[in-house]
Order: structure tokens, then sequence, then C-alpha cells
């Protein structure tokens, strides 16, 4: 599968992309937390060009898009 990161979600892990090799399918929020990107800090999530919960599961084929929290006033 591959994650790709934006805006500030990059500085958790110095990356804009990560591909992960998953054998079976897998919740999203594990991975984040394997990944150290804490779960409140994602806003959307993409999953194969749609939107979709933080607590989706992926699988190996998937590309999922993550987007930080809005903030402003």
């Amino acid at each position: 599968m591959e994650i790709r990161l934006n805006l500030s979600l990059i500085e958790y892990t110095n990356k804009k992309e990560i591909k992960i090799t998953l054998k079976e399918d897998k919740p999203l929020l594990e991975i984040l937390n394997e990944l150290g990107i804490p779960e409140n800090q994602i806003g959307m999530v993409i999953k194969n060009g749609k939107w979709a919960p933080k607590s989706c599961s992926v699988s190996d084929d998937d590309v999922v898009e993550l987007f930080p929290q809005l903030q402003g006033g």
C-alpha cells in the first residue's frame, strides 16, 4: 500500500510517501500508530480517490492520502 502525507503531516516521518507491504487487511489507525502519526492530527482520509473514515481498513493495493486537521479562525 502507499500512504501519501500532506502539509504538516510530513513532519512526523520526514517523507511525503510511504510504501508498506501488507499481507492482510489492517486498520489504518494501527498503521498510523506504528508510523508515529497521531490520530488527532488527521483531518481527512482519501482512500483510492474517495473519502474514507479514519477507522477504515486498508489492503496492500490501496493508496491512502492523509491531510491534517485544518486550523484557523
